[in-house]
C-alpha cells in the first residue's frame, strides 16, 4: 500500500538555518462574487538548507518539528536567478 502525500506548492519568502517561510497563494470568491487572492505563510523544515529565496517549492505535512513548523520540504520545483543583494 502506498500512502499518497498531499503536497502544496508555494514560493520561498525568507530562509534561515534549516527553516523556510513559504507563501501559498489561492483565489477565493468573496460575497460579491469577485475573485480575491489570499495568501498563507507556512513555516517549513529544510534539513539540508537547499532552498533559496524566490524558489518555487513543494511541501508535505509532517509531525511537528517545532511550535510553528508542521511542514517539511519535499522538492524544489523551480529555482530563480537572483543576485546576492536580492537573496538577503
Amino acid at each position: 500500500m502506498s500512502k499518497k502525500l498531499s503536497t502544496i506548492v508555494g514560493v520561498v519568502k525568507s530562509t534561515s538555518q534549516k527553516s523556510l517561510v513559504v507563501v501559498v497563494s489561492r483565489k477565493e470568491k468573496n460575497s460579491l462574487g469577485r475573485y480575491v487572492s489570499k495568501t498563507t505563510k507556512m513555516h517549513v523544515h529544510d534539513e539540508q538548507s537547499e532552498a533559496k529565496k524566490g524558489d518555487k517549492v513543494a511541501m508535505v505535512p509532517s509531525r511537528p518539528v517545532s511550535k510553528q513548523k508542521t511542514w517539511r520540504l519535499h522538492s524544489i520545483l523551480e529555482t530563480t536567478q537572483l543576485n546576492d543583494k536580492e537573496r538577503s
